[in-house]
């Protein structure tokens, strides 16, 4: 029996889009400038086992293939009006449509942009988006594992305590009834400017809700035990002596765990962004330039389930505290020669190894 344990992924993507800008309607401080557009999108996805496999002919390597598409279509407007000379607000809209499960959905943003004068500049943003679930988060194929979990429904409802740990058939993958993720972000900042040296710093802030996760097998048992309906898609099947059941040979539904991609995390990261520029004339018409780009997290909040603890995940799962990037540029004419040096600060990636900072 020959078999091969890739698979055979494959996206094709179309789009096509159109924009306009133009002046029209006076603000106080002038015309108010407009930009419209629209984009059009169609997708198709393949995601295909290989036949062995998806007969579960294949130990510790099964799964069905899969295949999707979908359609969108977008417009925005967007507009820059001038309230006074050192004053400006922008305003933006954006409305998509989807053909699948995401629907629809208008994202607004509104920015003020305070310069009382050519050394100062004050800055602020607000705006809320969505992002809608890929194909992959759609269409990927179901694949099988046999996964760690303690049934507390199972002990609870039989008084068995301790709950010892077993394993449970699951089944991950996509999911066609997922929601989009929605965000709401705020930003404030300033930038400042002397000679040949200026600086900008911006404090942000985004939360997403119904963030897409795929949980863990005891991740969903503990909703079951709290009460809380799992969301579409995902089901926990039980034999009729509550166990989880388990399945046949070849059976891929209606038995243990289905835990694909789901609308179920919260997420808050704030942080803090600084920028510094600094020019060096030199003799005999070259330059000398330097630019530091600092990028802080000072809090990444998060939640993989309602009922799980929100966890601060800086300096752990792949999220270091602060990155730093420092250009160095000569400059002279046509030709110039640049050193970049990037420092990335220490964190745990999701092994539970310690990478240090480099």
């Amino acid at each position: 029996m020959r078999h091969t344990v890739s698979r055979d992924i494959e996206t094709d993507f179309k789009r096509l889009g159109g924009s306009m800008s133009f002046d029209a309607l006076e603000a106080p401080a002038g015309p108010i400038g407009w930009a419209v557009g629209f984009e059009y999108f169609d997708q198709t996805f393949r995601d295909i086992y290989d036949p062995q496999r998806e007969a579960q002919n294949v130990i510790g390597s099964a799964g069905n293939s899969s295949v999707g598409e979908r359609t969108n279509y977008a417009m925005y407007v967007e507009s820059l009006i001038p309230l006074a000379d050192t004053l400006e607000l922008s305003l933006a809209a954006r409305y998509d449509d989807y053909d699948d499960s995401a629907g629809s959905e208008t994202s607004p943003l509104a920015a003020l942009r305070w310069q009382p004068s050519d050394n100062w500049l004050v800055r602020t943003s607000w705006g809320q988006g969505f992002r809608a679930p890929n194909m992959t988060n759609l269409y990927s194929a179901t694949s099988f594992s046999a996964e760690p979990v303690s049934d507390i429904v199972f002990c609870n409802a039989n008084n068995i305590s301790p709950c010892a740990n077993g394993q449970a058939d699951s089944f991950s993958g996509g999911n066609d009834g997922l929601k989009p993720e929605r965000s709401e972000s705020f930003s404030v900042g300033f930038g400042w400017a002397v000679d040949r040296f200026n600086i900008t710093a911006d404090y942000w802030n985004i939360q997403i809700d119904e963030a897409l996760t795929i949980p863990t097998a005891q991740e969903l048992v503990n909703l079951e035990d709290r009460g809380v309906a799992l969301p579409p898609g995902a089901s926990i099947v039980r034999d009729l002596s509550g166990a989880i059941s388990d399945c046949l040979p070849g059976q891929t539904s209606g038995c243990g765990i289905t835990r694909p991609w789901l609308n179920l995390a919260s997420l808050d990261y704030t942080g803090v962004d600084l920028r510094m520029d600094y020019n060096v004339p030199l003799d005999g018409g070259s330059e000398l330039n330097f630019r530091w780009i600092h990028s802080h997290m000072l809090e990444a909040n998060e939640q993989t389930t309602p009922t799980s603890a929100v966890e601060d995940v800086v300096g752990t799962q792949d999220t270091p505290g602060f990155r730093s990037v420092l250009v160095s540029n000569w400059s002279m004419g046509d030709h110039n020669v640049s050193l970049i040096t990037n420092y990335v600060d220490n964190y745990v990636n999701s092994n539970d190894e310690k990478i240090p900072s480099w």
